[in-house]
């Protein structure tokens, strides 16, 4: 027979009643993360405004009209010169929420929660403002089960089973750090990586937060565990997105944190100087905590939000004005993806005029030049930038597998065969402002991956990916008076965003096709960006002569295999 002893401590029973938001929640306030996409930022805006006192968004040096439109929307918007990353974009924006006195921080990530959502989130933080609530889907909610345990002995009651679900993990060195994660909880969590959460403030703050990309948010969990912050996952009527971060690099270096801060809590134990991590259950302060908890655990169970019948996972809402069969392709993503392809290949020969506005990261302003894009089918592209009073600036050129890059500034010639190098740098260390290899991938729009599919939660774009089922490239599309224009593309490695090409004001060039006049680039590491506004084009006269690569002086003859 098993003997549970129950603490003398007499505990108030948990209310069951049903409680109703009014309004908004004074001490909370919604934090968003922007850059170009004031569209989808206004949208998650105007549901948090709903519940939350106020909006935070921090912008990452966007270059259109993303920051006007959420000022004109009443959102408080803190300028960052460039991109930083998403999480220290989110650090910054919980510093700021905290200085205006607010308590906790509701972050959507990359969703655009439903109403319910919200009420679920902004209930649970007024109940238990100490806690970290996550929300996941159905049946999803394995952490925090054992404040409701703590909470059901305290009133001499049977804890329910544990639940049997499992979390998805990912593969290779990632599914080691969320193994090691449960390790170090002595838990599980089914959305580690970044589900909609509401962030303590003072408590987080107070901790060692290094990350600075979309790992932040797992540095966020195994953190406030260690620290003894609560952490409660909440179920929605559908699943969050899941969002699982590749890069070997942050792979690593969070699995060599984590070690290191299992190992001293191991020591610590070893020592009798506690540290492990479990629900308490004889302080007065902490079971009343623990019953407000459960409580809050226990709401969309108990019928405090209101609940409506989620929509399919297939139901988009854009699709009720832009129906999948209207899309690229007639709405089958394969065969969009190889319209795309054909229609760059079918361009054949193109020459154009151009004016380039390079602008990199920094005080300085960006040099301003003229040239001429060649391109001579998926094989062959030059590039010659001139400066002012003719000073040739750049000059690239791509022959097959064969290619040359030379700038005079920096007295840099290069010659090679096969892939170009990711960066270029001079003697002295100085490297090139933008990647070359990037640029010329996105002019000549080589086939990158294996498979495609259309964007979960997105209306008309689609993500390609490699053999190992890695997004490498990502197509958007946009509605126009004409039909369907590709309107951005992302170039990606190992889930990680490296440029980012925004396409508009597309002209006919030949017949049946055309080229947008208008292109720009940007490094989404190094915040650096590229504009060529096309001022010139026709689509004959263009010979082998013009992709002939110059002899390299016998000093800068240096040739890679």
């Amino acid at each position: 027979m098993t003997r549970v002893r129950l603490p003398d401590t007499e505990v108030p029973a948990p209310e069951r009643g049903t409680e109703q938001l009014d309004g908004q929640v004074d001490e909370l306030a919604g934090l968003l993360v922007s850059r170009n996409n004031g569209t989808h930022v206004l949208a998650q805006a105007e549901a948090l405004l709903v519940r939350c006192a106020e909006v935070v968004a921090v912008d990452q040096g966007s270059s259109d009209d993303t920051v006007e439109r959420l000022e004109a929307a009443g959102v408080r918007v803190l300028r960052l010169p460039a991109p930083q990353g998403e999480g220290a974009a989110l650090r910054v924006g919980m510093q700021l929420a905290r200085e205006l006195g607010y308590i906790g921080a509701l972050v959507p990530g990359p969703e655009l929660l439903e109403p319910e959502a919200v009420d679920v989130l902004a209930l649970a933080h007024k109940r238990a403002p100490e806690a970290m609530f996550m929300g996941v889907g159905p049946g999803e909610a394995v952490a925090g089960q054992e404040w409701v345990a703590a909470a059901m002995l305290a009133e001499g009651l049977e804890p329910p089973p544990q639940s049997d679900f499992k979390p998805p993990l990912s593969g290779g060195l990632i599914g080691r750090v969320e193994l090691t994660l449960e390790k170090l909880v002595e838990t599980r969590f089914s959305h580690p990586w970044g589900s909609p959460r509401v962030l303590p403030l003072q408590a987080m703050l107070r901790r060692d937060i290094q990350c600075s990309g979309p790992e932040f948010h797992l540095e966020c969990l195994f953190l406030a565990v260690l620290a003894g912050i609560p952490t409660i996952e909440i179920e929605f009527d559908s699943p969050p997105q899941r969002r699982v971060i590749t890069c070997r690099k942050t792979g690593t270096r969070l699995l060599v944190r984590m070690l290191v801060l299992l190992a001293r809590r191991r020591v610590a134990e070893g020592m009798g100087m506690g540290g492990g991590y479990a629900p308490p259950t004889t302080s007065p302060l902490t079971l009343l905590l623990a019953t407000g908890l459960a409580l809050a655990t226990a709401l969309p169970a108990s019928g405090c939000v209101r609940q409506v019948a989620a929509p399919a996972a297939t139901e988009l809402a854009c699709e009720s004005e832009m129906p999948r069969g209207t899309w690229p392709g007639g709405g089958a993503a394969e065969a969009a993806w190889q319209q795309e392809l054909d229609a760059r290949a079918s361009r054949g020969t193109l020459w154009m005029q151009q004016n380039v506005v390079l602008d990199e990261v920094g005080p300085a302003p960006g040099q301003r030049l003229q040239g001429a894009l060649i391109l001579g089918g998926p094989q062959r592209l030059r590039l010659r930038l001139f400066a002012a009073f003719g000073v040739m600036a750049l000059d690239l050129v791509v022959r097959g597998q064969d290619w040359q890059l030379s700038v005079p500034s920096l007295k840099l010639q290069r010659r090679g065969r096969g892939e170009l190098p990711s960066s270029f740098e001079d003697e002295r260390g100085r490297k090139l402002p933008f990647r070359v290899n990037l640029l010329a991938s996105v002019l000549q729009g080589n086939r990158r991956g294996e498979s495609v599919s259309w964007q979960a939660g997105a209306c008309a774009v689609l993500e390609e990916f490699d053999d190992t089922g890695v997004v490498v490239r990502r197509f958007a599309w946009e509605q126009g008076d004409s039909g369907w224009h590709l309107a951005r593309e992302e170039l990606l490695e190992v889930g990680e965003l490296l440029l980012v090409a925004s396409y508009s004001d597309y002209r006919p060039v030949g017949e049946g096709h055309s080229w947008p006049h208008l292109l720009e680039l940007r490094d989404a590491v190094s915040g650096s960006t590229a504009s060529l506004e096309t001022t010139f084009v026709r689509s004959d006269g263009v010979t082998d002569e013009f992709f002939a690569m110059a002899e390299l002086g016998a000093a800068a003859a240096e040739l890679r295999e």
